[in-house]
């Protein structure tokens, strides 16, 4: 009985210490006396929801919080029932500590339905905990279905160009090189999400404005001749959520698609990333064949090549056929971004099975895209470009203290570790001549049973291609010293030890903050021997050079 009383106590306390917490999460006066509702309902947002874990974790242990592993569960559990939890792990390991037997538990309150963001309407399934097997059953299905008609058209006659996301970091580089070589008589179609066609065109000039590039020469379709024709579409839905004038128009006028549009989010399942990812290749696929039979060059993620490495392992390469199904516990072992993008690369291999060589198709891989070496300009919104924003806004670098020393440990093909860094003009450039290639009939095999797929990566050797840590965070301290010296002040810090500063400053990286926490990422060398014998131009080291371009667009 006293040990149940215990309990209850321990709940009060852990209540009104979790209230206390979410308090300063919110900043809700509110929290502190409404403890039967859920941080979400007290206005508590995806950041809020992170700050709240690692709190809570720093309060409780690890192990307390086992039981509600993700930031969503306990962002949507009322914080009665979240303290209810919490003083039953805490008081289950002192008695296993101590060797005293537990008590039996006591009613637990309900688990409350999550609550809803304001944003979701109320009849909106919730995919979030969707067991694995539903989701490779669903996986597998799309993966299935056949695109496009029995007979084929014939080859596509038209020479204007295509590009899906054509905002986004890759698609605006890539647009602005593509519109840089336009002959008079192509046109440049660029499609994005926007309400209008002139929405359209005002979203890609700032999208290119703000990375340096080239914008003139954009104008919204229905609008006066232009080289580059901004159009408003909406990719998951019938025709592209295109009018059927248009929609006829390029499908007559447009000779090669890059399709690069996609959904990149890290914490959500296949079900939710379906629609913009799968159904709109799918979409695309469409146009690939409707009228004409059109060259695609389809942008895809390296994740797939993770993926057939937990298969094949080292065997895995760029030739490595795509397994026609998934299994439930490979959908739980890997993201549901990296399902999507397998599912969407099985429609466009299928296509191309079944054309026998008629349809022209090719797959890019790219590994991590960062900033132009012209322009210094990168995406700041990504985990890398995070990471290393916060090293100057809290004037630490990650490592030991003699993480400036350089190593000597020689280092295998099999033991190197790093990040395969991509400067995104290169990429841009290789993808342009891959969707050339594909068009032109270059990249066609004498056996078409497989599209033809590049990893764009960077094959420079050692470190200058494959970036350790260390080396990373060697050239950002030699180049801070030289632009500036009052930083020979800055200090190296253990991962753990930055990353608990980073949270104390609410350093830029906070949102990932949790996915650093279990290591700086790292891989083996990507084998790129097919791209490397396609693309000639080599990819430039990552070096002095490299890093002192973003320490300029970044005012060091």
């Amino acid at each position: 009985a006293r040990r149940q009383l215990d309990l209850q106590a321990t709940k009060l306390r852990t209540a009104h210490a979790i209230a206390a917490v979410v308090h300063r999460s919110v900043d809700l006066e509110r929290a502190m006396g409404d403890i039967a509702r859920s941080l979400v309902e007290l206005g508590g947002d995806s950041l809020a929801a992170m700050d709240l874990e690692l709190r809570l974790g720093e309060l409780f242990g690890s192990a307390a919080l086992a039981a509600s592993e993700q930031a969503e569960a306990l962002a949507t559990l009322p914080l009665a029932a979240l303290a209810h939890r919490l003083a039953t792990a805490e008081q289950a390991g002192e008695m296993a500590r101590s060797g005293a037997r537990a008590p039996r538990a006591v009613a637990e309150v309900p688990p409350a339905e999550p609550a809803r963001p304001a944003s979701e309407p109320a009849g909106t399934p919730r995919v979030a905990k969707a067991p694995s097997a539903e989701l490779a059953a669903l996986a597998n299905g799309d993966a299935a279905e056949a695109v496009g008609p029995l007979d084929l058209p014939p080859p596509a006659s038209g020479e204007d160009l295509l590009v899906t996301g054509a905002n986004g970091f890759l698609g605006s580089h890539l647009v602005a090189h593509l519109a840089s070589s336009l002959s008079a008589s192509q046109r440049l179609w660029a499609l994005l999400r926007a309400p209008s066609h002139e929405a359209a065109a005002e979203r890609l000039q700032a999208a290119l404005r703000a990375r340096g590039l080239r914008a003139g020469g954009v104008v919204p379709y229905g609008a006066a001749a232009g080289s580059v024709v901004a159009v408003a579409a909406a990719l998951s839905e019938e025709r592209l959520g295109l009018s059927p004038v248009l929609y006829e128009r390029l499908a007559s006028e447009v000779g090669l698609i890059h399709h690069v549009a996609a959904e990149v989010a890290f914490d959500r399942n296949y079900a939710e990333l379906r629609a913009a990812n799968v159904i709109g290749t799918r979409r695309v696929l469409e146009l690939s064949t409707a009228g004409t039979l059109k060259a695609l060059h389809f942008v895809s993620s390296l994740n797939v090549f993770f993926l057939l490495r937990q298969i094949h392992g080292q065997r895995a390469d760029e030739t490595t056929p795509l397994p026609a199904t998934l299994e439930p516990a490979q959908v739980a072992g890997n993201l549901g971004y990296t399902v999507s993008k397998w599912a969407a690369e099985r429609l466009v291999d299928e296509l191309f099975r079944r054309a026998g060589g008629a349809f022209r198709a090719s797959i890019s891989r790219p590994a991590l895209l960062v900033w132009s070496l012209a322009t210094g300009i990168g995406n700041d919104e990504d985990w890398f470009g995070r990471a290393l924003a916060s090293c100057l806004h809290m004037r630490h670098l990650i490592g030991p203290e003699e993480a400036a020393v350089p190593r000597w440990a020689p280092e295998t093909p099999l033991s190197a570790r790093g990040l395969d860094l991509v400067p995104i003009d290169f990429a841009a450039r290789a993808v342009a001549h891959l969707g050339e290639q594909t068009r032109t009939g270059a990249l066609s095999t004498s056996r078409p049973t497989r599209v033809p797929t590049f990893h764009v990566s960077n094959t420079t050797p050692a470190e200058d291609g494959l970036v350790t840590a260390e080396r990373l965070m060697d050239l950002l301290a030699c180049s801070l010293v030289a632009r500036d010296g009052a930083a020979l002040d800055w200090r190296f810090l253990p991962l753990a030890d930055w990353a608990l500063e980073a949270e104390v400053q609410g350093a830029p990286v906070l949102p990932v903050l949790h996915r650093l926490r279990q290591g700086w990422p790292a891989q083996q060398r990507t084998p790129a021997e097919r791209f490397a014998a396609t693309y000639p131009e080599p990819c430039p080291p990552f070096d002095q050079r490299s890093i002192e371009a973003w320490c300029v667009a970044h005012g060091v």
